[in-house]
């Protein structure tokens, strides 16, 4: 028995040895092959089998953006919920890993969760970068889901640490972001002084995701002050900045940016084109709330043409994805795009009975799985 426990052992260690000699060598790659994704994940699991905690944590530190990407989210937060189980993470990586997995929490309507993992990260944040980061994440949390008192408190808490620690690129993405919580509550002006002093940090280090969230965030807002040429010209400075720094759901998002731009300029096939490339984009990535942003604008743009049944089929998409994620105020607004849209079917557009009533069946039902609502239009 004693060498049957030896042998078991021996094989065990041979194991291991080999798992992190190919982990190794995928790590160093400079390039990765299409298919590394599912190396990384089938050596994650051999890791987790074999209990080998050191190679787990440079594989995720390595590949766990990239898997945020391209493999299945709620697989992904199971991994780094596990890493950050491991006793052995420093400050930094343990930091990395929650602001990670709170941004996938996130994108899968986990919004307890995702507070969980920052408070237990937070004691761990003994620098005033990495308080910057874990504010920014906070404050960012709490914008999501429309609480916003909270939202603008760590947003200023993180500005000051992050200007006493000297960190270029947090403090210019935390401006961003500030920027982009003012402009959910309609502060136009003050967003856009956010934006600017985002870009005056990060233009002189040359920091191209910093600088792509400002420049998206000024043309977001011109476009509510209907400066559409000015906001046109952010939207596209934002997007080169994106594609410099190889960030996909930053992509999304500007064409999601830009389709709602053409849309206020009555450029009806140029916003189905961009929504339309949004929407395959975030369906690839399984991103739930760029998903929506994408059905939602489609929903405006075919509700603008006149063709109501398909506008009403990617409101109703839109609809279930945000209910989905759990983001209350875009709920809201999809809510209302549904009740305008059975309005306008049932006052006089030019619709087919048969489609009229299919459109009046399909809003109200969606309507009635509000328990709040109570603007529901009559029948």
């Amino acid at each position: 028995m004693r060498q049957t426990n030896r042998s078991e052992s021996s094989v065990r260690e041979r194991a291991r040895s080999l798992l992190e000699r190919y982990a190794e060598t995928l790590i160093a790659s400079p390039e990765t092959s299409a298919g590394s994704i599912d190396m990384v994940v089938n050596l994650l699991e051999k890791c987790l089998a074999l209990e080998d905690d050191a190679t787990y944590v440079r594989l995720l530190e390595r590949f766990a953006v990239r898997l945020q990407r391209e493999y299945n989210l709620a697989h992904v937060e199971a991994f780094l919920g596990r890493v950050l189980d491991h006793a052995g993470l420093t400050s930094e990586q343990a930091v990395a890993f929650a602001d990670l997995r709170v941004r996938i929490l996130i994108q899968l309507g986990e919004e307890a969760l995702a507070h969980q993992t920052l408070d237990r990260v937070w004691p761990l944040a003994c620098t005033p970068a990495l308080r910057a980061r874990v504010l920014n994440r906070r404050a960012y949390l709490y914008g999501i889901y429309s609480h916003y008192e909270e939202a603008e408190r760590d947003y200023r808490a993180g500005l000051e640490v992050a200007q006493a620690g000297g960190d270029p690129y947090i403090l210019a993405v935390l401006h961003s972001n500030y920027g982009d919580t003012l402009h959910q509550q309609g502060k136009y002006e003050a967003a856009l002084e956010q934006y600017r002093q985002a870009l005056a940090v990060a233009r002189p280090h040359k920091l191209a995701f910093p600088c792509a969230l400002a420049e998206g965030g000024l043309g977001m807002t011109l476009d509510q002050l209907q400066r559409y040429e000015e906001a046109r010209q952010h939207h596209l400075a934002a997007l080169a900045y994106y594609e410099e720094a190889g960030d996909m759901f930053g992509r999304i998002r500007i064409h999601l940016n830009l389709s709602y731009n053409a849309l206020c300029r009555g450029d009806y096939e140029r916003v189905k084109e961009l929504a339309g490339q949004a929407l395959a984009w975030a369906r690839e990535l399984e991103d739930l709330h760029r998903l929506a942003f994408a059905h939602q604008r489609l929903g405006e743009v075919f509700e603008r043409t006149g063709e109501y049944d398909v506008a009403c089929e990617h409101y109703l998409q839109a609809l279930e994805l945000r209910r989905q994620v759990g983001k209350p105020a875009f709920i809201r607004h999809t809510e209302r795009s549904i009740r305008t849209l059975l309005e306008t079917v049932r006052n006089g557009a030019a619709v087919a009975a048969d489609v009229r009533a299919r459109i009046e069946r399909d809003c109200r039902r969606a309507l009635e799985a509000s328990p709040a609502d109570t603007t529901m239009p009559p029948a």
